[in-house]
């Protein structure tokens, strides 16, 4: 089944590629397995109720025809067994309430919260919490609330379900955080995020508002509250955020964090303390992390409490302390630390440098 959707569209038109029909009249009549096709435009502030879900097996999808689909105000997806494609949002938040959704090359920007967030509401069961969801491919960045301390690019926090996913995704220049998995005590832990293969730079600023100092602009923050989660990170990029590259905030879980890179954040690349239940819970697996400092120095070390730790090259004493299995050739060494130096006088600032990083690092 396909349904054809045109912003200027009402819902006279009966769903075709010659009379396209308004998003809210194909989001009632879309079948299982069906897909939305959106045409160029913008859209305005939209939900996608629970009641409109897709089932396992057969998802619905909501795919842009074009290159210039965008929603301008917040888009609430509280639906299960969606796959969106290629869509912008701007001016507003989007919020992943449902489950078992995938959202594939999307950007979300100009927020007046976080750009993309996966949460549930208060008052609900652990078992409807948000989970089981994957955003792929996707984009977040210059995102910035009233205080210009709260947005953050993406985040999984406060009642999260298990099983939510991120893969070679990006966010920069956001008020707050790139990655914020944040949970509180009264809801109780959130389940475990993977993310793989990602970039997080210039956080705790935005395009248009320097950062004024403080507690803001973490790459990857991996918790809160002292809940311990199991969150899982590998093959990831911290670079010039205004805080930590990789932190666990108080998160005393047994995390993963496996073949990451941290570059010239300004304050830790690495910051994992000490746990109080270490004699309780595992506190972490560490292996084939590396730490780079650059251009951008810190009074601090790398500081990182760990169950086990293998072949690490974290900062200490001044110097990345290599390790046999674990160091990078010095003709190498210069061209990363030659992809490193920003270019503040382009209109997104480390963004190719970023990528210039990411291709050095993990280039097959």
């Amino acid at each position: 089944m396909k349904i054809y959707v045109s912003p200027k569209a009402t819902a006279a038109g009966d769903g075709s590629e010659s009379k396209p029909t308004s998003l809210e009249t194909a989001l009632q009549l879309l079948a299982p397995g069906g897909t939305i096709y959106l045409e160029d435009g913008d859209y305005p502030t939209t939900t996608i109720p629970v009641e409109v879900s897709g089932v396992d097996g057969k998802e619905k999808s909501l795919v842009a025809l074009g290159e210039n689909v965008r929603f301008k105000g917040a888009v609430n997806h509280e639906a299960h067994y969606w796959h969106y494609k290629n869509i912008e949002i701007t001016e507003g938040q989007f919020t992943v309430y449902g489950s078992h959704n995938t959202f594939e090359k999307m950007v979300t920007h100009g927020a007046p919260d976080t750009g993309f967030q996966i949460t549930s509401p208060e008052g609900i069961g652990r078992a409807l919490w948000a989970s089981h969801n994957t955003v792929i491919d996707s984009e977040s960045y210059n995102n910035m609330d009233k205080s210009r301390i709260n947005a953050d690019g993406f985040a999984a926090k406060i009642r999260v379900g298990d099983g939510n996913t991120f893969i070679r995704c990006i966010s920069h220049h956001n008020a707050d955080d790139g990655w914020d998995l944040f949970n509180k005590v009264e809801d109780g832990p959130n389940g475990a995020v993977t993310i793989l293969d990602s970039i997080a730079f210039k956080n705790g600023q935005t395009l248009d508002y320097p950062n004024e100092g403080g507690t803001i602009g973490n790459g990857f923050k991996l918790g809160g509250e002292g809940l311990p989660v199991a969150h899982i990170i590998k093959n990831s990029l911290a670079f010039a955020n205004n805080m930590d590259g990789f932190t666990d905030n108080f998160n005393p879980g047994s995390l993963t964090v496996e073949n990451n890179v941290s570059i010239d954040n300004k304050r830790f690349n690495y910051l994992f303390r000490l746990s109080p239940y270490s004699d309780e819970i595992k506190q972490g697996a560490f292996k084939d992390n590396a730490s780079l400092r650059f251009y951008q120095t810190s009074q601090y070390d790398d500081s990182v409490s760990f169950d086990t730790s293998v072949n690490n090259a974290f900062y200490k004493d001044g110097k990345t302390q290599f390790t046999t299995e674990n160091t990078i050739k010095p003709e190498l060494l210069e061209k990363i630390k030659q992809a490193s130096k920003i270019n503040g006088s382009k209109p997104m600032p480390g963004r190719d440098e970023a990528l210039a990083l990411e291709a050095l690092l993990y280039s097959k």
